[in-house]
Order: structure tokens, then sequence, then C-alpha cells
């Protein structure tokens, strides 16, 4: 026989959190602490952006502005404005969406040239993420860390 707790929650709809899954992650407190890279040219993360990454798509998709206030420590090779731009895009998309796998998906969804789009959550820390967008070539280009703030 299922808890009393866990069947409520289920039927209210809501985490043992007492999230309603609902709220985009940006409203529910999360926020993206820092992009990092293990490139260390330039060259190589415009690269990884023109072709790893359908931007005009990724332009197309509507989000809430959830960098905005929010603190984020970008790698260097992200820090020109281009760059920092399609990085707080590819941050509000994920943070526009209800649950991070949903997020994961949504970006994936923007990959092209088998670049791959994955998560993991500690285990120990609930309140952080960790995602990591491969390039084709299978090194890092961004690796994305959200906590609840």
């Amino acid at each position: 026989m299922r808890k009393l707790e866990v069947f409520v929650n289920e039927k209210l709809r809501v985490s043992k959190d007492n999230v309603t899954p609902d709220i985009p992650l940006g409203e529910q407190g999360w926020g993206c602490t820092s992009v990092n890279s293990m490139f260390n040219e330039l060259y190589q993360t415009d690269d990884f952006l023109i072709g790893d990454i359908d931007l005009m798509r990724l332009h197309s998709i509507y989000t809430e502005d959830y960098t905005e206030d929010r603190v984020t420590i970008f790698d260097k090779v992200f820090l020109a404005l281009k760059r920092r731009k399609w990085c707080k895009k590819i941050i509000n998309v994920i943070l526009s969406e209800f649950t991070f796998e949903e997020g994961v998906e949504k970006i994936q969804e923007i990959l092209r040239n088998n670049a791959k789009c994955e998560f993991a959550q500690s285990t120990i820390n609930t309140k952080r993420q960790v995602i990591r967008i491969l390039d084709s070539h299978k090194t890092p280009a961004m690796v994305l860390s959200f906590s609840k703030l």
C-alpha cells in the first residue's frame, strides 16, 4: 500500500518540494551559475556555435528572460557579446521548461552534426544540476551549472 503523502502529491501534481510541475524552472527559483567550456580558442567556440547548433531555430524559440538579475559566470571563450547572447538564449530555453529533462530535449532538438546534450543530478545535493553539451567531436563545448537560488 502506498503512502498517503505520495498518493496526495501524485493527485495534486505536486513534487516532494511542493513545487507544481507546470511552473517553469526559472520561476521555481533555478538559475544558471556558470557556463564553462573545454575550448581555449575562440575559433573552436565559433565553429561549435555555427556548425553544431541551428542558430536560426534557437533564435525563433520564444523564452522569458531568466538570465536578467542572476549571477552567471561565463568562461573566457563566451565573454564576447555575440557568444554570450547565444549562451543566454540556451540558458533561457532550459529555464523556460518545466523540468530539466524537457530542457535537455528542447536543446537536443536544435543540435546537429551528432552533437549531444546530457545532464546529471547530484544524488547528494538536489539543488544542483549540470548540463553538458557535447560537440560533434564529443568534446564538452558547454558545461552549464544550475543551482536553486
